[in-house]
């Protein structure tokens, strides 16, 4: 577009002109209540009515002061400037030039919502214009950071329908966020409602797209019924699937985005493998509930006869603990593929995962515990005796099995650096068993506060 002519008296150029001297060209035109497409100006004082600037010449003075007042840093009569040049005429190519600009000069000044409607109003307006592109991806990226959702779709969608043929990567990006933005209020059928339908879209895409959404739909799906937990379960078998061992998919990210320096495909692959991650540690999470937590101790219920107590220890609870234990081994392995997740193992995931194994062993020893009713323990000496030495020596090689888990669990969250509420289970679990000091035992203790001893001063010799 050629740039705009300069009116006879402002024919100076914009970054030597004293803002003053446009400001008072333009003040007749800027006003919206002067601003009426296909209707004269107001004259410059002195003029004639015959000799009033038209509409697409006081569209040009007020685009002049608009810059003008941008390069003077007068953002608010910059803004009332852009406005009446759409105004005055909104089909001129200065309006399109007007509305772009607006839009860039909110972002600039933090006015976001503005910003996104007017980037976003650029973009259906002008939508072959070559800036039409970044300006609707802003506005959707603008109101995702705003928290408006429903806006953010609604851009999501109209970029989609505008770009997604020749763009689609982009266009799953934007999607992406959207969803993203329900998913940050908890609304998760909203996720599902920007997502859902649209594998033809996010197959086009780089994987580290299609892995995050598919992650963010399997966990909208886990918040709804059975069946679509079921789902969920399925879309989190994908994610492993479709990442593979990990060494192709990081190339893939190097060839879909060759523009990008590395530290952002960096970021672009940790988002992928937080994904990956949470995927493999849910699968095992699947398993725990269904394979772990479904064999519940069986607790003796009879007559406190020795002979009968060491009937149920010898048959019930002997079958439960084989069944027990080889269900937390299996289970143990599907937690430890977390730390296989490559190039690189996801901290939150394995810190979890290891919280999760101790969990498991600790849980195992504390339910075992409880298989003999505490009064059984005091039918005779001799017998109580027994009972607590044959529980104790079962119980030994779980617990053996625990402390060094807890212990893992507690140096991979130092490690990492992360904490969540698995992790502190772990480290209160060995503050219990005072296998880990506390937390105030390392502290230094606190003194009472002693008043201040005043050095009392040498005796002067008496003459």
């Amino acid at each position: 577009m050629p740039s705009p002519r300069l009116l006879p008296r402002a024919t100076l150029r914009l970054h030597a002109l004293p803002i003053g001297v446009l400001g008072l060209l333009a003040v007749q035109v800027v006003a919206p209540r002067t601003a009426r497409a296909g209707e004269p100006c107001a004259a410059a004082p002195g003029a004639s009515a015959p000799t009033a600037p038209t509409p697409a010449a006081c569209a040009e003075l007020a685009y002049n002061a608009a810059r003008a007042f941008v390069a003077a840093g007068h953002a608010p009569r910059a803004v009332v400037a852009y406005r009446a040049v759409v105004a005055f005429d909104p089909r001129a190519p200065l309006a399109k030039s007007a509305r772009l600009e607006l839009g860039r000069l909110f972002q600039t000044i933090a006015e976001l919502e503005a910003a996104a409607d007017e980037l976003e109003t650029y973009a259906r307006l002008y939508p072959a214009e070559p800036e039409a592109p970044d300006a609707l991806a802003d506005a959707v990226v603008l109101r995702v950071g705003a928290g408006d959702a429903a806006s953010a779709r609604r851009g999501a969608e109209l970029f989609h329908t505008l770009y997604a043929r020749a763009n689609p990567g982009r266009a799953a990006e934007l999607r992406l966020g959207a969803a993203s933005a329900y998913a940050a209020r908890d609304d998760w059928p909203g996720v599902v409602a920007t997502l859902g339908g649209h594998d033809a879209l996010f197959a086009r895409a780089a994987v580290d797209l299609r892995v995050r959404a598919r992650g963010l739909l399997a966990r909208a799906h886990a918040h709804g019924s059975p069946r679509e937990r079921a789902t969920a379960a399925r879309e989190y078998e994908a994610i492993v699937a479709e990442w593979g061992d990990g060494e192709a998919a990081a190339k893939n990210l190097a060839h879909a985005y060759p523009r990008e320096d590395e530290g952002a495909r960096l970021r672009r692959l940790a988002r992928a493998l937080v994904t990956v991650g949470e995927a493999t540690y849910q699968a095992a999470e699947e398993a725990r509930a269904a394979d772990v937590d479904s064999l519940p101790p069986p607790v003796y219920a009879g007559p406190l006869r020795p002979t009968a107590i060491r009937a149920h220890l010898d048959t019930r609870v002997r079958d439960w603990l084989t069944k027990k234990r080889l269900a937390i081994e299996k289970t143990e392995e599907l937690y430890k593929r977390v730390l296989l997740v490559r190039p690189v193992s996801p901290p939150r995931w394995v810190v979890d995962a290891s919280a999760r194994v101790a969990g498991m062993w600790g849980g195992f020893g504390a339910e075992l515990r409880r298989v003999v009713p505490e009064a059984a323990m005091h039918l005779t000496t001799a017998d109580g005796v027994a009972f607590i030495q044959l529980v104790y020596a079962v119980a030994d090689p779980i617990y053996g099995r625990a402390r060094p888990a807890y212990r893992t669990c507690a140096q991979l969250s130092t490690k990492y650096a992360f904490v969540d509420e698995l992790s502190r289970g772990c480290d209160a679990w060995l503050v219990k068993m005072q296998l880990l000091p506390r937390l105030d035992e390392l502290l230094p203790a606190a003194q009472p506060e002693s008043s201040p001893v005043v050095p009392s001063l040498p005796a002067r010799d008496t003459p």
